[in-house]
């Protein structure tokens, strides 16, 4: 899995820069050798919150989905692309989302 990075003063790109991801990235994996320690042990820690309500689900991948709402929120909202003010409204309902049972058959 690559996590992308901005590269911008404080973590946000100036609006002047505004161009591809890909040109505003730097790409980590998970995994790998030369993964940061801090994003190995953030992503830890998550998964060790995740695995208590995970019940039949795979932890791992509740994990990633989990990891990938929150990476996406946070970068969707330093770069201005959600309304303001709704920060706790989104996260509530990623919550709600996240324990809901899953269907059965799944």
């Amino acid at each position: 899995m690559d996590v992308a990075h901005d590269r911008g003063e404080g973590g946000v790109v100036d609006s002047d820069e505004r161009g591809s991801l890909d040109e505003r990235t730097e790409r980590v994996r998970f995994g790998a050798d030369d993964t940061p320690a801090p994003l190995s042990a953030a992503f830890a820690e998550l998964r060790a919150a995740v695995a208590i309500v995970a019940t039949k689900r795979d932890v791992d991948t509740l994990t990633e989905v989990l990891w990938a709402a929150l990476h996406g929120l946070t970068m969707l909202g330093r770069n201005d692309r959600l309304r303001p003010g709704r920060d706790i409204d989104r996260i509530e309902l990623l919550v709600a989302f996240f324990l809901a049972q899953p269907r059965k058959g799944r």
